[in-house]
């Protein structure tokens, strides 16, 4: 039995988090059986940081061209089009609340769920401020709309989205992506921060395979 767990701390609307994604998937699926993963959202743009995507522009189309020459992501003429449009509004907040409206109802495939989210966002352009969106994105999974639109109106669903942002908050997790190892004990430690490839991340991975076998 596992003494760990492995907490990945993401945000949907962060595009060095979408150029991760994959790797993520790929390590959750290989390590899964030897300890368990969570996903917790970091909540980077919230309350006076939400703003429409077209004031933001300058500032992430050099960000998308250092993605796409470092990793195998690639953004999609749709989301480009929001972003020449200028009017969308950039906010973590509802797909935030429809992860862990998700998580509430299969824990298990929430890291492939939030790949979903960003891969709607980031390659097809579709809006994560509607939660026909997100509904959308569950059907896939055998989940039904309307008792998934529930979970967004559960006061307890907010309430859980809000404590993962303070605590992603109080392990003084800043940056997104970050994968920490909760050691089951008293420590919390970062196996890594920001993009990393999968070679790296086998490796770290790994080493946290290790410890957790380690008497």
């Amino acid at each position: 039995m596992s003494k760990g767990k492995m907490i990945y701390i993401y945000d949907p609307v962060c595009s060095w988090c979408y150029a991760f994604s994959g790797v993520m998937q790929q390590i959750k699926d290989t390590y899964q059986d030897k300890i368990p993963f969570e996903i917790w959202s970091g909540g980077m743009v919230l309350g006076d940081q939400i703003k429409p995507i077209g004031e933001l522009a300058d500032f992430l189309k050099p960000i998308y061209k250092r993605i796409e020459s470092m990793t195998p992501a690639r953004f999609g003429d749709n989301y480009y089009q929001l972003i020449e449009e200028g009017t969308y509004v950039v906010s973590s907040e509802l797909a935030s609340v429809a992860l862990t409206a998700f998580k509430e109802l299969q824990p298990e495939n929430a890291i492939n769920f939030a790949h979903d989210i960003q891969k709607a966002y980031y390659h097809e352009g579709k809006s994560l401020n509607d939660i026909a969106t997100f509904i959308e994105l569950a059907s896939p999974y055998g989940i039904d709309g309307e008792r998934y639109a529930y979970y967004f109106q559960n006061a307890d669903v907010l309430n859980k989205t809000n404590a993962d942002f303070q605590n992603a908050a109080n392990l003084g997790v800043r940056g997104f992506p970050t994968l920490l190892y909760d050691t089951g004990g008293e420590q919390v430690f970062a196996v890594a921060r920001g993009y990393t490839d999968l070679d790296t991340m086998t490796k770290l991975m790994n080493r946290v395979v290790e410890m957790e076998h380690e008497e």
